[in-house]
């Protein structure tokens, strides 16, 4: 492998060192455009659908186009990165996805055509990610996927903040739309150059491997027979679950609790990235030093009980002021109300729970898994979060309405955490004679998998 022969970094949490590996350099450029190029036709496609029609159904129908293909797609996705030649296989994704924006040059951009494009998009999508972050174990030592992790999520999020924020809304102020999705297929066509760049890959490629029969639940049972990883499975999807509900809770909790307008998301939320890139910065860490699977567990129940202060602020603005935190003065400075100034404050930890949660949860997926199950694993993860995200994100707007946003969002924090708890007990039973405590406890502080005994089926 490109690493075997040079000398480890001295400070291995140094995420920056990784991206002087020519390889894992290429693939994290490749990354950032096509997450770019995906933010901003997401979000262009979204503006378009609003401004064309009023009628909030084509919304929501818009979502369902993101759902549909997880579920039908999804497994199957995370059995071909296991089983084609992965290098090849991103590439011809990735002009795929730049052929079916260039779609819309040449064809009517009508609610039809937006609709077949983003359902098309999100289809591609599903055998593109298992596939894309395989890759990274391949690419990156054992000891390293936390750094790896950390970076390909910063590379997401600065993709999201260059697609959402600055090239979609500026490029549709021009007088054709169309010329947004030239600079979107262009940045799909250059991440497959950056793929090609990238040069054979260490290790056994998948597309010369022996081709078992199909079996769509290898990921789920790869999972379920090692006991930290299926924690880590169940800690991925419920920080899933939680980011999704909150997509419904936020406007409504602007409006209702804040007395601001909905628009002022951006604001408000804004001071997360702060806790964000600390999570990135510090989740590899944090992880050799308290261990990856019990990081993923405290991620999670520190993101629940900021989801569950949403709910409780008043009393978390008492906490506050007997802490001799002056939120007073930003509202006399800034014009900030004290509800608004706790909020972006609870914002900031929220972000650093949730990166985490996410970093530490992948690694220990990716560190577990047999070299021909990681993609179904990361697919059986993405699946899962699709599938159970569903429910509680139409309940929560339905509970909005009878129960208001407080309640809800104190409801579904103590979820999270109950579902992290049965999640546990489930993996108890899975493993009789282990009990949780001891095995949570136990944990060596160090690599996760660096004496595991992986599973194989």
């Amino acid at each position: 492998m490109f690493w075997r022969g040079r000398e480890q970094p001295d400070n291995v949490t140094d995420n920056v060192g990784l991206l002087k590996e020519p390889v894992y350099r290429a693939w994290w450029n490749a990354r950032l455009l096509a997450q770019t190029a995906q933010a901003a036709l997401l979000y262009g496609l979204l503006i378009l659908i609003t401004d064309r029609t009023d009628r909030s159904i084509y919304a929501s129908l818009y979502v369902v186009c993101s759902i549909l293909p997880a579920l039908a797609f999804g497994l199957l996705g995370g059995w071909l990165a296991d089983r084609l030649p992965q290098r090849a296989f991103l590439i011809v994704l990735n002009l795929a996805r730049a052929g079916l924006v260039a779609f819309l040059l040449s064809a009517v951009v009508s609610l039809t055509t937006i609709f077949a494009v983003t359902l098309g998009i999100w289809i591609v999508h599903q055998f593109f990610s298992p596939t894309e972050s395989a890759t990274v174990a391949r690419i990156v030592p054992p000891e390293r996927l936390d750094n790896a992790n950390a970076l390909s999520n910063f590379a997401l999020t600065l993709a999201q903040f260059f697609g959402m924020v600055l090239i979609a809304p500026l490029m549709l102020m021009l007088p054709d739309e169309r010329a947004l999705f030239v600079v979107i297929a262009a940045l799909y066509a250059l991440a497959a150059v950056f793929l090609v760049r990238m040069g054979r890959l260490p290790g056994s490629d998948p597309g010369t491997a022996r081709k078992p029969p199909l079996d769509l639940r290898r990921g789920w049972h790869v999972v379920v027979a090692d006991r930290p990883a299926f924690g880590a499975l169940i800690d991925a999807v419920l920080i899933g679950v939680g980011m999704s509900t909150l997509v419904v809770l936020i406007p409504y909790y602007l409006v209702d609790v804040l007395d601001t307008d909905a628009s002022n998301t951006v604001f408000v939320f804004a001071p997360a990235v702060v806790g964000l890139v600390a999570g990135l910065q510090l989740a590899a860490l944090l992880g050799r030093l308290i261990g990856h699977t019990r990081l993923a567990l405290l991620g999670l129940l520190g993101f629940s009980v900021c989801i569950a202060l949403l709910g409780l602020i008043d009393q978390f603005i008492e906490i506050l002021n007997e802490s001799r935190v002056e939120l007073e003065s930003l509202e006399n400075q800034l014009g900030l109300s004290t509800r608004t100034s706790a909020t972006m404050l609870l914002s900031i930890p929220a972000g650093f729970f949730s990166a985490v949660t996410n970093v530490a949860a992948r690694t220990v997926l990716l560190q577990r898994s047999p070299e021909d199950a990681r993609g179904q694993v990361l697919a059986t993860q993405s699946t899962l979060s699709n599938a159970i995200a569903l429910i509680p994100t139409i309940t929560a707007g339905l509970a909005i309405d009878l129960f208001e946003v407080r309640p809800v969002a104190f409801a579904i924090a103590l979820l999270l955490v109950i579902g992290a708890i049965a999640g546990r007990r489930i993996g108890a039973q899975q493993h009789a004679g282990d009990a949780l405590p001891a095995a949570i406890l136990s944990e060596p502080a160090g690599d996760t998998a660096t004496n595991a005994t992986r599973p194989e089926h």
